[in-house]
């Protein structure tokens, strides 16, 4: 006789995944994809976008959500397109969720943006990273774009 499993949890078993609060420590992947991202972050402040460049894979894109009267704005563009903005810039993301299974990885954060030490924007950054050989390089970053202050990063301002 065949059972049926009782909740949707149960038909479909979570995957290997790793939920990041500040205070917990990620496995050897979810450490990996973190360093990876904080990379980004660091080369974009230090005004590097070959450096932005090498850490994601040929063909990966960035989508940005913003608003716009009708509502919002979904802009993509290449990896080869990409430089970061003028000036010195400022990414904080807090709170990370990471979530890997096999080859692939999603890190999933809340973000504030400065530049030349003036807040810009809040959103939501949503990185996808694939492990290639063993490395992990980033597929696609979609950000959504969010002008309304203050900063809702915890620590306050930078």
């Amino acid at each position: 006789m065949e059972s049926k499993p009782r909740s949707e949890s149960e038909a479909n078993p979570p995957g290997p995944t790793c939920k990041v609060p500040p205070t917990a420590k990620p496995d050897a992947d979810g450490a990996q994809v973190l360093k990876l991202v904080q990379a980004f972050c660091d080369a974009m402040a230090a005004d590097n976008p070959e450096a932005c460049r090498a850490l994601f894979a040929p063909a990966s894109q960035f989508t940005a959500v913003r608003p716009s009267p009708q509502g919002f704005t979904i802009q993509r563009r290449s990896m080869e397109e990409f430089s970061p903005p003028p000036g010195k810039v400022l990414e904080r993301l807090w709170h990370p969720t990471v979530l890997v299974a096999g080859r692939l990885a999603v890190v999933w954060a809340p973000y504030d943006f400065h530049v030349n030490g003036r807040f810009t924007h809040n959103g939501t950054d949503v990185f996808t990273l694939m492990k290639c050989d063993s490395d992990w390089r980033i597929i696609n970053l979609a950000y959504t774009v969010e002008p309304a202050p203050p900063t809702r990063h915890p620590a306050g301002p930078p």
